[in-house]
C-alpha cells in the first residue's frame, strides 16, 4: 500500500473515530444527568423559593439601616463593616474586628485596648427560609415550636431561654437585633481613647437589652430623613410606638430581599432543565450526592442540617 493510500484511508476514519467518541460522551453525559436528577428526585430535593416580598419601604429603610454606622455605640461600624458584599455577607477572616478598629494599609485591625472578636462574622444568606433553624455559630438563636428563642450564654448546658419571640417566624428579622448589644461588635465601651463622641449605649447595663434597643431607638428617629423613611415602612404604627425591633424587621427584609440564593443554576437543573449544570458540575453533584456521601451533613435545600457540631479545634482567643 502506497503512503498516499494510507494518508487518504486516515483522512475517512479519524474524523469518523472522533464523531464517534463525541456521540459516545455526549449519551454518556446525558446518562449522568439524567441519574443525577433522579437522585436528587430520591432526596426530595427542590428548587429555593423565595422568602415571601416585603413592601419597597420596608426593604429601602432596612437597607439603609444595614450600611449605616449610626447603629453601632461609637458610630463607627455598620452590619456591612464585617458583613461585607465584596465578601459575600463575610468578612473572609478567621476572627472578625469589631467597634474601634484601626485601618492598617486597607486591613482593619483591633484598635488600642480592644481584641479580635470570638469568632467570624457568619453569612447571611438565605436566613429568612422558613427551614432555617439555628442562627449565629454557636446557635444561640433557634426556631422551636413556640417561636424563635435567644438562649442564654451556655445554653448547650443550661438550656436557659432569654427571650422568647413569639409572633416572628423569619430567622433574618432576629439576628439582627443582637450585633448591638455586644460591645466588642457594635455597642463599644463608654469612654474609648481611639474615638471621639459620647456612646450612650455603652452607659446602660450589659442584660438590660431593652434599655440598650429603646435608646438606640431613639438615636436613630432623631434623625428627619429615618422618622420619614419608618412612617413610609409601618404606616399603621406611631413613631412614638415603634421600637428596635422593627428596625430589626426592616433589615431582615433587605437581606431577605438581597441576599437570597435562587434561580442559581441547581434550582432550573431540580426543575428539569438537565442542561442547566455544566459537565464539571454534574460530575460533583454526583460525588456530593453519591460516592462523596457529602450529602448526609450537608442535606436538603438548604444544604445543611442545622445543627452544631464540636471538631475538637482549640480555642481561640475569648472563642
Amino acid at each position: 500500500m502506497s503512503l498516499v493510500n494510507v494518508r487518504r484511508r486516515a483522512g475517512t476514519t479519524l474524523p469518523l473515530l472522533f464523531s464517534m467518541l463525541v456521540f459516545s460522551t455526549a449519551c454518556s453525559d446525558q446518562a449522568a444527568r439524567e441519574t443525577l436528577f433522579e437522585r436528587a428526585a430520591s432526596l426530595s430535593l427542590h428548587p429555593l423559593e423565595a422568602p415571601e416580598l416585603h413592601s419597597p419601604a420596608l426593604v429601602n429603610l432596612g437597607e439603609s439601616l444595614f450600611f449605616d454606622p449610626l447603629l453601632s455605640g461609637n458610630r463607627d461600624q455598620a452590619c456591612s463593616s464585617c458583613h461585607s458584599l465584596e465578601s459575600a455577607t463575610a468578612d473572609s477572616r478567621s476572627l472578625s474586628v469589631g467597634t474601634a478598629a484601626i485601618e492598617v494599609e486597607g486591613v482593619r485591625l483591633p484598635g488600642p485596648d480592644h481584641s479580635f472578636t470570638p469568632r467570624n462574622a457568619a453569612g447571611l444568606w438565605d436566613l429568612g427560609q422558613a427551614q432555617v433553624s439555628r442562627v449565629f455559630w454557636d446557635g444561640r438563636i433557634a426556631r422551636t415550636d413556640e417561636g424563635i428563642i435567644f438562649y442564654d450564654v451556655g445554653h448547650e448546658a443550661s438550656e436557659v431561654a432569654r427571650l422568647i419571640f413569639e409572633s416572628e417566624t423569619r430567622a433574618s428579622a432576629v439576628q439582627p437585633l443582637f450585633p448591638v448589644l455586644d460591645r466588642d461588635e457594635m455597642r463599644g465601651d463608654q469612654e474609648d481613647p481611639s474615638l471621639e463622641g459620647e456612646n450612650e449605649l455603652a452607659t446602660i447595663y450589659d442584660d438590660d437589652f431593652e434599655g440598650v434597643w429603646r435608646a438606640l431607638m431613639e438615636r436613630i428617629l432623631a434623625h428627619e430623613d429615618y422618622r420619614t423613611a419608618f412612617s413610609e415602612a409601618f404606616e399603621a404604627i406611631p413613631l412614638e410606638e415603634l421600637e428596635f425591633s422593627d428596625a430589626a424587621r426592616a433589615i431582615g427584609a433587605y437581606m431577605d430581599a438581597r441576599f437570597v440564593s435562587t434561580h442559581t443554576p441547581w434550582d432550573r437543573f431540580l426543575e428539569g432543565d438537565l442542561e442547566a449544570l455544566s459537565p464539571a458540575q454534574v460530575r460533583g453533584a454526583t460525588l456530593f450526592f453519591g460516592e462523596a456521601e457529602c450529602h448526609s451533613c450537608h442535606e436538603g435545600n438548604l444544604f445543611s442540617d442545622e445543627k452544631l457540631y464540636n471538631y475538637a479545634v482549640r480555642p481561640m482567643t475569648r472563642g
